[in-house]
Order: C-alpha cells, then sequence, then structure tokens
C-alpha cells in the first residue's frame, strides 16, 4: 500500500499530467494526503479490531468450569405497542431501556459451552456508569446462585462513555469481592466492531415481544410467555441514593482499551497483548470505594427455557464444507447449517483450515490479484510512468522501505482540536442557507462543499484557501443547526454568529451546573480549585467547609450574571 500511495503522488508530480494547470495539481495534491491520512486511519481501524478480538478468543481458550466471560450492552430503547393503537397514541412515545448481559461458561460434564443472556428492563433509566456496575453486581449474584463452582470472572463491552470508564473500573473490582468473585481482566471492542452475542440474541428477543399480543406490551411478560432459548429478564430499578464512589482523574485513561485486576493495581495496555503494560495503584484512583448498589428488582427473573450450547469441531473435514462462511477476516470456517454459524460467531474460534485446496473464494481473490499485478505499457504515457513505478518499486524492496513502520503505528490518534469557521466562510453558508429558504429550493451540503472550492471573487481570485474547505458532514452540520435555531425563534432572521452564540451559552450553562454540584469533587480537587483562584483557606478545613467557601467565592463571579 506504501508503494501504490507513493506511486499515485508521483503520478501526480510527474510530467505526464501536462494538461493540469499547477494549480489544479496543487488541488489534487490536497486531495490526494487527505484521502491518504483516511486510508492510513482505517488500515490502523482495521488492525486494532482484529488484536482486540484475540481478547476474546484468548478468554475463550482460557475458559474452565471455575470461570466466566460477562458480554454486555445496552440494546436501543423499546418502544411500546399496543394491539391497533391510534394514531394519537403513536406520537409522543418514551423509549424503555434495557440492558443485556450474556455469561458464557464451560460445562464440564457435558463438555460444551454454556450460554445465558440476561435482560435489566428500566421503566426510567441513565445509561452512566453506576447503572451498568449496579447490572454487574446484580448479575453476578446470579452468577454465583446457579454456579457455586464459579470464582472468576472476565468482563468485555464496547467503548461507550457508560463502561470506558476509571469509576466503573474502580466500583465492579469491590462489587466482586462482596460477593465472593474475582475479576480478571475487563477487554474493550474497538469501536464499530464490537458487534456481538448481545446484538445477535436481541433479534429474536424483539421478535418473541412482536408475537406477544396485548392491549399493553410488558415486555417482561412477553419474553416469559413467549421464551427465548438461553434467555430471561427481570424489571429492575436503579437505587441512585447508594452511589458513593469518588475517584481521582487517570491521564489519557480513554487510550487503554485492556485492563487486567491485580493484587496492588490495574495492569494496563493501549492494544492488548503488545508490550508488558503499566501498573495503576489502587490507591492512586480510589478516594471512596462503592458499597453495595441494592438494585430495586421490581420483577424477578423467570426460569431459563435452556441454555444454548456450542461444542467446538476438531476436524478440517467437518468444517471445509457448507454453504455459510464465517465472515470473520481471516477465518476460513465453512458450515452447513445456520445455526452452526451463529454459534462459532458467538463463542467459536476463528482460524483457518490447514488443507491442500483453497475456497473457491480465495482462489477468485488470487486469480484477481494475479491478473492485475501488472499493468499494460503499450501507451506511450503508461509506458514511462509504469518504468517509473517498478524502478521505484525496487529502490523501496532493496531498501526495506515496505518494514520500515514506526512502532505503534496503528495505535489511536489524539482527536484534532475543532477548527472555528472564519468570518468569509460563515457569511458565505449563511447567504447559502437563506437563498435556499426563500426560493424553497435548498442547498445541498455536497453541492455547497463543491462550490466552495470553485468559488472566486470578481478578481478571479479564490474567494477560500484550501485549508478554509469544508466537508460535506461538516455544511451539513451548520444547516442543522440554522434549521433547529430558526424554529425555535419563530423563523425569524438568525445569523450564524447568534448559532454560536446560542451554543456557547448553552455550553456556559451546562459547565456552571456541573461546577454548582460540588459534593462530587473530591478533597484535593476543591483545594486545587481555591488555590487556583486564590481563595483562602484552612489546611485542615474539611470537605464541608471548603464546598462553602467555594460557593461563595462562586456567588460573586461574573459568570452567574
Amino acid at each position: 500500500m506504501k508503494n501504490v500511495l507513493q506511486e499515485v503522488r508521483l503520478g501526480i508530480e510527474g510530467s505526464s499530467w501536462t494538461h493540469y494547470s499547477s494549480e489544479q495539481r496543487e488541488d489534487l495534491l490536497y486531495d490526494f494526503d487527505r484521502v491518504k491520512s483516511d486510508i492510513l486511519l482505517w488500515k490502523s481501524h482495521i488492525i486494532r479490531s482484529i488484536n482486540q478480538e484475540e481478547a476474546k478468543q484468548d478468554a475463550f481458550r482460557s475458559a474452565n468450569d471455575t470461570s466466566a466471560i460477562l458480554i454486555m450492552d445496552w440494546a436501543m430503547k423499546f418502544l411500546q405497542i399496543r394491539y391497533r393503537e391510534k394514531q394519537a397514541d403513536w406520537y409522543g412515545k418514551r423509549g424503555l431501556s434495557w440492558h443485556i448481559s450474556t455469561v458464557i461458561t464451560n460445562n464440564a460434564s457435558t463438555g460444551k459451552i454454556e450460554l445465558k443472556s440476561y435482560a435489566h428492563i428500566f421503566d426510567s433509566c441513565q445509561q452512566d456508569w453506576y447503572a451498568v456496575c449496579s447490572i454487574i453486581e446484580n448479575t453476578l449474584e446470579v452468577i454465583k446462585k446457579d454456579h457455586p463452582q464459579i470464582s472468576q470472572v472476565s468482563l468485555r463491552s464496547d467503548e461507550a462513555g457508560c463502561y470506558h470508564n476509571n469509576f466503573l473500573l474502580a466500583a465492579v473490582r469491590d462489587a466482586g469481592k462482596r460477593i465472593g468473585l474475582t475479576f480478571t481482566q475487563y477487554d474493550f471492542s474497538e469501536p464499530q466492531y464490537g458487534k456481538d452475542v448481545c446484538d445477535r440474541i436481541l433479534c429474536p428477543m424483539k421478535s418473541a415481544i412482536r408475537r406477544y399480543c396485548d392491549i399493553t406490551i410488558d415486555m417482561c411478560t412477553a419474553l416469559s410467555e413467549r421464551p427465548v432459548q438461553g434467555t430471561t429478564a427481570c424489571v429492575c430499578l436503579v437505587n441512585e441514593t447508594r452511589k458513593a464512589l469518588q475517584v481521582n482523574k487517570v491521564d489519557g485513561f480513554s487510550r487503554y482499551h485492556n485492563f487486567k485486576f491485580e493484587l496492588d493495581g490495574f495492569r494496563v495496555w493501549r492494544a492488548y497483548g503488545v508490550g508488558k503494560g503499566k501498573v495503576i495503584p489502587y490507591q492512586d484512583i480510589i478516594v471512596k470505594p462503592q458499597g453495595p448498589t441494592d438494585l430495586v428488582v421490581d420483577v424477578d427473573f423467570f426460569a431459563v427455557k435452556e441454555a444454548r450450547t456450542h461444542k467446538a469441531t476438531s476436524s478440517d473435514d467437518e468444517q471445509s464444507s457448507g454453504l455459510f462462511i464465517c465472515s470473520e477476516p481471516g477465518c476460513q470456517m465453512v458450515f452447513k447449517k445456520f445455526s452452526e454459524l451463529e454459534s462459532h460467531l458467538d463463542v467459536g474460534e476463528h482460524r483457518q483450515v490447514h488443507k491442500g485446496t483453497e475456497t473457491v473464494y480465495e482462489k477468485l481473490r488470487r486469480d484477481w490479484a494475479e491478473k492485475f499485478l501488472t499493468v499494460d505499457n503499450k501507451e506511450e504515457t503508461g509506458s514511462a510512468l509504469v518504468a517509473h513505478s517498478n524502478e521505484q518499486r525496487d529502490k523501496n524492496e532493496a531498501s526495506g522501505s515496505c518494514s520500515d513502520l514506526q512502532l505503534g503505528w496503528a495505535l489511536h490518534k489524539p482527536r484534532s482540536q475543532a477548527v472555528r469557521f472564519t468570518d468569509e466562510v460563515k457569511q458565505y453558508l449563511t447567504t447559502k442557507f437563506d437563498l435556499g429558504e426563500r426560493t424553497g429550493n435548498k442547498a445541498e451540503p455536497g453541492k455547497v462543499a463543491a462550490d466552495m472550492r470553485k468559488s472566486r471573487n470578481p478578481d478571479g481570485l479564490r474567494m477560500f484557501e484550501r485549508k478554509d474547505w469544508l466537508t460535506k458532514s461538516q455544511v451539513q452540520g451548520l444547516f442543522s443547526r440554522l434549521a433547529a435555531t430558526r424554529r425555535r425563534q419563530g423563523n425569524q432572521e438568525v445569523h450564524v454568529e447568534e448559532v454560536y452564540a446560542e451554543e456557547e451559552e448553552q455550553e456556559r450553562r451546562g459547565v456552571l451546573e456541573n461546577v454548582e454540584k460540588l459534593d462530587s469533587f473530591s478533597l484535593v480537587m476543591l483545594k486545587e480549585i481555591l488555590r487556583y483562584f486564590e481563595v483562602p483557606f484552612a489546611s485542615r478545613d474539611r470537605k464541608k467547609n471548603l464546598v462553602v467557601t467555594l460557593s461563595k467565592f462562586l456567588e460573586g463571579c461574573e459568570c452567574r450574571v
């Protein structure tokens, strides 16, 4: 890929494109650099996705009678339905939150892997770390009751904010101790790649709810009347009064994606299995531990109809022919039944089939690559480019440039700061939006982004520099904010400056609301805030006294006006 990208750049900069002006070539190079960056970021994402999947595969390989794997995910909010409901009942619905926890255990007596999914249904719930901690603690109690031999549990989820935070990591450790279980590790899947067993079991559960006909749908009753294999559900309520955890902020916490619970602290990795990891002591994170969450269960779990089971087949001959191919990259397993494929995707081991013959799909890909390995050099303009490409490839191979990648090239890169639009860009976009509103022919964001590149002033010079060019999504975002603001203000004339002013005002209000919750700050943080604003306080002051001192200071602050 590196050689191909280099050849494309050389082709743009070469002498074969004489029919393009220098300005057009610079535009092409600008587009090339931006697309090249996207390609490399996508390649890094694929590498991280495959590497993080190894954490799940290793957990399955090391599973035994005394260990369990807990995979979690929030489902999309469920909209209640009525039998032959009226149109008036269809509007203004409030969705119900429900959380799916799938427990994977190894049954030594049968030699099979068992899967059970537990659904926690809430009438109203804030999907934060405390709700997840309450669910985990309740699920662990059920696991310990059904499987007393279980002593170790490993966790896995996506990187949603309610999971990937130091509050949850600190809280679940104490929850496991109270129940008599030990957490071994917590692995996070790569974004847009963690569609796992929880997502697959949701489809039959939703179908079961829709099949259950009643005047008003009760999700828990529907799931019990139309049971799905290996699933159960309960109706519960989060007890917010028991929230007491206080932690210190961990620098660069979002960069870590794999956590191992050790005796003295967390051992963290930026990528699974790469390096020895970094140890963060528990005392550096936990200020005040979290006690029992006491999740309020209104309707308890009903009996599981039958656990879903999986038995891995070791014979390559049995798994090398069939209709259903595993969709995981690098896995060549093929199955005769769709149920076997689903079971393999849930808990199976992705591997290559070592045989003398390759699959039809692999043969087609190989033949396609060999057909276009060389370029027809009959044309005069193409022959020079091919000769130059072959020469460049030989140099790269001689110097070993294909393997000179920097260490850590596929790790997450820090996000770039948001770029504010210039006044000229704001005025241009406002004019386009107003023209579409007046004429009824609304501007299409993609066309507006393309027109920005071609717009010129009366002198024939470009109106915008390349660094001011916007993408379709950027233009679409601004148009959406303009439309929403004008709807709220009765279609009055609103400029882009007013939109940004309103956004800054909302952000300021949000900051003030968070500042007012001073009880959530630790003692060390309160003292740091007072020192920053040079507010005097006694070194022996308790947290209550520091909160009063800071509150009095904030009352006279101009930002509260």
